[in-house]
């Protein structure tokens, strides 16, 4: 699960151009300034980088770190 939160804020860094920002589970996607498109910006790149399938609905319902980590972590369970 590291590795997945590593690259989830390394995302976002490149996504919002703040790198120097303390991540925590439960910082909201608000208060790194993430609007629905940047959401689905981060979605596009987790995709592509684990390849695997998010719903978008569940993407756009995430508020938290937290709820990233936990969709994606879902999504590479079913992959198995």
């Amino acid at each position: 699960m590291n590795n997945i939160k590593h690259h989830i804020q390394n995302s976002l860094a490149e996504i919002t151009g703040i790198t120097d920002f303390c991540y925590s589970e439960q910082t909201t996607l608000a208060e790194l300034g993430v609007d629905s498109l940047e959401k689905l910006e981060l979605m596009a790149k987790l995709q592509k980088l684990y390849h695997v399938q998010l719903s978008t609905s569940a993407m756009q319902h995430a508020t938290t770190l937290q709820d990233i980590y936990l969709l994606l972590d879902a999504a590479l369970l079913m992959q198995q």
